[in-house]
């Protein structure tokens, strides 16, 4: 028979001894929250202790972007402080003025500033334990004063 204990919202107050205890099993282990604000813990016991993985509660979405503007790719993980990384096709992005890299509470965003046909791809958000991807395709903008273009391949 296992036996788990499951603390969400761990606070640096919720520090200490915790005592598990039913039937003819008991344990005992130390909580020590080392500065982490809000986390959830998972005890087994006997007792080993292992922060809850961070997944992906809202994923990311297709999108479709229009020529020379920004698109905004968005998702949501189950942790505040869950740390991210982001992808086009099987390559790592960092921040620069192209790619702006954003978290607020859950949400994690990448914005694609000055979208051109050379950015359609797959994006990935991964964070760790768990990822979502979507595709961006890129609409062109038209003009009535230019000539139609055939569409870069």
């Amino acid at each position: 028979t296992k036996h788990f204990l499951l603390i969400c919202k761990v606070r640096a107050e919720d520090a200490g001894e915790i005592r598990f205890r039913a039937k003819n099993a008991e344990s005992v282990a130390r909580l020590d929250v080392n500065g982490i604000s809000v986390a959830s813990f998972l005890f087994t016991f006997p007792f080993a202790l292992k922060e809850l993985p961070v997944k992906i509660v809202k994923p990311l979405r297709d999108k479709t972007a229009l020529e020379k503007h920004k698109v905004i790719l968005e998702c949501k993980v189950s942790k505040p402080h869950a740390h991210v990384r982001w992808y086009r096709g099987g390559e790592e992005l960092c921040a620069t003025s192209k790619y702006e890299i954003c978290s607020e509470d859950c949400y994690r965003q990448l914005v694609i500033h000055d979208v051109s046909f050379k950015d359609e791809d797959t994006y990935t958000c991964d964070a760790f334990d768990d990822c979502s991807s979507a595709k961006l395709l890129v609409e062109g903008m038209w003009d009535s004063h230019s000539p139609v273009l055939p569409r870069p391949q």
